[in-house]
C-alpha cells in the first residue's frame, strides 16, 4: 500500500506536489477542527447543560425537603380518638349528637352544622391532629345546614 502511494507521489510533477502539500496543510487542520474539536466541544457543552439541569433539580428537591421538615407536624395526642374528636368538636363550637369508638377510629354525628366552618374544622383536624376522614355522609337540612355522619381515624 505504501509502495503504491510512493509510486503515485513520484508520478506527480513538482507543481502538483506543492499543490497537494498546500491542500494537506489546509485540509488536515480543517478536518481535525470539524471532525474532532467541534464534536468534543458540543459533547462537553451538552454534559454541562445536563449537569446544570440535574443541579437545579437537586436544589428543588432539597428546597421541598426543607419545606416538608419545616411544615407543621400534627400534635401526637395519646387520648382515644373518640375523646379527642369530641373535645375538639366542642371547642370548635359544634353541637355533637354522638361520638362512638369504631375500632381504631371514631364515628361522629352532628345534627346541624354550617358547611363552611365544618369543613374548615375537618381540614384543621388533619393538619393539627393528624386525623383523617375515612367516611363522610352529609345531608342537607331545611335551614341551610348539614346533617353529618363521619368516621375519623389517625393518619399513619
Amino acid at each position: 500500500m505504501i509502495e503504491r502511494l510512493q509510486a503515485w507521489w513520484r508520478q506527480r510533477s513538482s507543481r502538483e506536489r506543492r499543490l497537494l502539500a498546500v491542500l494537506a496543510v489546509i485540509a488536515v487542520p480543517t478536518l481535525l477542527w470539524y471532525g474532532v474539536v467541534r464534536p468534543m466541544d458540543r459533547a462537553l457543552e451538552a454534559g454541562q447543560r445536563a449537569r446544570d439541569v440535574e443541579a437545579r433539580n437537586l436544589a428543588d428537591v432539597l428546597l421541598m425537603a426543607g419545606r416538608i421538615r419545616a411544615a407543621d407536624r400534627p400534635i401526637r395526642d395519646t387520648r382515644p380518638v373518640d375523646a379527642l374528636i369530641l373535645a375538639d368538636a366542642e371547642r370548635a363550637g359544634f353541637t355533637v349528637a354522638s361520638v362512638a369508638r369504631d375500632g381504631e377510629g371514631a364515628l361522629l354525628t352532628i345534627d346541624a352544622v354550617r358547611s363552611q366552618p365544618f369543613f374548615a374544622w375537618v381540614a384543621a383536624m388533619k393538619r393539627r391532629r393528624g386525623m383523617i376522614v375515612t367516611r363522610l355522609t352529609a345531608r342537607p337540612n331545611a335551614d341551610a345546614t348539614l346533617s353529618i355522619a363521619m368516621r375519623f381515624q389517625r393518619a399513619r
